[in-house]
């Protein structure tokens, strides 16, 4: 790695053991160590349709943010070795590098609720016409909005969908507002929303429950800064975050919502075919 410095005048630093002098004439070349190679892995390709596009948008945008992170990262990491002139980066991370860990993986955390969630209001009305289990959830939930515990209708919310211009859609609409009023920061809510767009790949059913180190880092960080408890008043510590164990964790949620985006991708494609075929 190559940095280039041109002053505006004569300048003359020391950290660490690391020197730079240079005059208003010169321009200096400052050669540093190659940075490590970014752990955070390429998405899977996507299958592409047009009903999920801006779904599609919202996880690459996060996969770029967290791939950033992670090479800022790598070169902060490379920089204080140079100044403490060590070759390696062995160690334990500075706290202000852990910060990029951690911001690492809200990231990934509010890209696949932001993805999920667009996911579902674009794509759930097409489902719901041809995926059984979308279907039955459906029904669910609107029982569930027209009848009480009791087993009594709730004549209110009955007489808001019938004046409705479109019954149906009314009711759709009222299940994608459900679905991603709160945020997907759990398994189970995960599990909830997939269910609603009739995903039932098995494998990707199985690897949700791994995403669950990730919500729970996700919500330490957030709503603790990390910070951990300790008994003595004055004492402050915040819980360790290892690079190698955060990577695994950011490309599993980066990964696992690539496969749920190309899955619904699919069963879009299946139901605007099954339509095409009826038309004919």
């Amino acid at each position: 790695m190559t940095a280039t410095v041109t002053p505006t005048e004569s300048e003359s630093t020391s950290d660490g053991g690391l020197s730079i002098s240079a005059s208003s004439s010169r321009t200096l070349e400052i050669k540093l160590p190659k940075t490590p190679a970014n752990p955070i892995r390429p998405l899977p390709e996507a299958i592409e349709t047009v009903r999920i596009a801006r779904a599609q948008g919202f996880l690459l945008s996060a996969h770029e943010s967290v791939v950033g992170l992670f090479g800022n990262l790598g070169f902060i990491r490379v920089l204080a070795g140079a100044t403490r002139r060590r070759a390696d980066l062995r160690g334990p991370l500075e706290e202000g590098q852990v910060d990029l860990l951690r911001a690492a993986i809200v990231f990934v955390a509010a890209g696949m609720d932001a993805t999920v969630k667009q996911l579902v209001r674009d794509a759930l009305p097409v489902l719901v016409r041809h995926s059984s289990t979308a279907q039955e959830k459906l029904i669910d939930y609107v029982t569930s909005a027209l009848v009480d515990s009791a087993g009594q209708v709730r004549g209110k919310a009955l007489a808001g969908y019938l004046i409705s211009g479109e019954i149906r859609d009314a009711l759709i609409e009222s299940y994608v507002t459900h679905l991603t009023g709160d945020s997907l920061q759990s398994v189970e809510q995960l599990e909830k929303t997939l269910t609603a767009l009739g995903v039932t790949d098995t494998a990707i059913r199985k690897d949700i429950a791994g995403l669950r180190p990730l919500f729970q880092a996700r919500n330490e960080i957030v709503h603790e800064l990390d910070l951990k408890h300790t008994t003595k008043p004055y004492e402050r510590g915040r819980r360790v975050r290892r690079l190698a164990e955060v990577a695994v964790l950011c490309n599993l949620g980066l990964q696992l919502t690539q496969r749920i985006l190309n899955a619904v991708a699919s069963s879009v494609r299946s139901a605007r075919e099954s339509e095409k075929r009826a038309e004919l």
